[in-house]
């Protein structure tokens, strides 16, 4: 894992980490533990069987060792309540919730397939697939933001693309509340970090905005993270690069714009206005996350027809142009060059005309023999006649 894609409070979260891994077979409520499939930096997850309902569950619980914290089990709290407010097909859906051994726990579908940051490695996305993606990440914050809520760690780790095509956001883990819901389900957790508990700064810093280095993350950076990953899915490049920590900081929070998308990859122009203005600088001139919806809906892959271009056909976005036909030498081959459009137009009208005369000429002169070789028949048959 590289520098950009890490979050900066990992570190600080193994070096207080002792494992409390569940043996397979733990019974946690109506679901038996199989194994354990992952360990992040606010949990330990596992698959894990629904004995009711039949079906696979993914159980993400605290750590022990987290127990006395309580930003850390609020900020737990809050990500799966903020994950049970959600009815979205791109938000992973949230099974239920309660505590085992007073810790407590989430239950979430479990979703077989890859992580975007996997199903990239090593390849180019065709354009359509890459704004397919986005789009759907797109929707997820749309509905997310529906709510005031800020997911604030968007990045291709945290989008998961299922066996079933579905593509969905995951882990609200540092996720914060911003506009008033109409729900008080989330009253009891605590949403900013006024108490000096909750950091400041939060992220992974290869998608962080310029407003997030400063704390003062809003929804906005949510677009800003989005445009980095529409910039990595077109390109295969990421927009801003640096040495170390410090000079993505700078790059990222200097005055100067971010590289285009069309610098990188040819795409249509809409695409990379878009783009650029999801990397704006400044917050308020990056769109929100329903007109990022609209806009990659209308995204028209075609590229305009250059004049002249009537029946040649141009292929998408991305593929490698092919040259138009080569024409035929007819000098170096004895025929007479090509000529003008409007004096071939011309010679081909002389040509009809002269062969439309010729074929008169000939049809009155087999008539003409006709006629000849008809009456010379008439006269031979009288001869005879008259000698009698």
């Amino acid at each position: 894992m590289d520098l950009a894609s890490r979050p900066l409070d990992e570190s600080i979260t193994r070096l207080r980490f002792v494992s409390s891994k569940l043996p397979p077979g733990t019974r946690i409520d109506q679901y038996v533990v199989l194994r354990q499939v992952g360990r992040g930096a606010m949990g330990e997850v596992y698959l894990a069987r629904d004995v009711l309902l039949g079906r696979k569950a993914a159980l993400k619980i605290i750590p022990r060792e987290f127990l006395d914290h309580r930003d850390s089990v609020e900020r737990f709290l809050f990500e799966a309540r903020a994950t049970a407010r959600f009815d979205h097909p791109n938000i992973v859906t949230c099974y239920g919730a309660g505590t085992f051994e007073e810790r407590p726990y989430v239950a979430l579908a479990y979703l077989e397939g890859e992580t975007l940051l996997e199903h990239v490695v090593g390849r180019r996305l065709p354009l359509k697939e890459a704004i397919d993606i986005a789009l759907s990440i797109a929707r997820a914050l749309a509905e997310a933001h529906r709510h005031g809520i800020a997911h604030r760690d968007l990045k291709p780790g945290n989008v998961f693309l299922g066996q079933d095509g579905r593509v969905q956001v995951l882990d609200f883990g540092i996720a914060k509340q911003f506009a008033p819901v109409d729900c008080d389900m989330l009253d009891t957790v605590a949403t900013g970090n006024d108490d000096g508990e909750e950091p400041a700064v939060a992220g992974t810093p290869g998608y962080m905005a310029p407003e997030q280095w400063r704390g003062e993350a809003e929804l906005a950076s949510d677009i800003w993270a989005l445009g980095v990953i529409l910039f990595e899915l077109c390109s295969r490049t990421t927009p801003f690069e640096a040495n170390d920590l410090t000079g993505l900081v700078a790059v990222v929070c200097s005055t100067e714009p971010a590289p285009r998308l069309d610098e990188r990859r040819q795409v249509p122009k809409r695409l990379a206005d878009l783009c650029a203005r999801c990397l704006a600088k400044a917050a308020h001139e990056r769109p929100s996350a329903a007109e990022v919806v609209v806009e990659l809906s209308h995204i028209d892959l075609s590229p305009p027809a250059r004049k002249g271009d009537t029946e040649l056909s141009i292929p998408l976005w991305g593929s490698v142009p092919q040259p138009p036909p080569r024409r035929r030498h007819y000098a170096v081959l004895g025929y007479e060059p090509p000529v003008a459009p409007a004096r071939r137009r011309n010679a081909v009208t002389l040509t009809k005309i002269t062969l439309c005369v010729a074929a008169c000429i000939i049809a009155l002169l087999a008539i003409a023999a006709l006629v000849i070789a008809s009456r010379q028949g008439a006269v031979s048959n009288a001869i005879p006649s008259l000698s009698l």
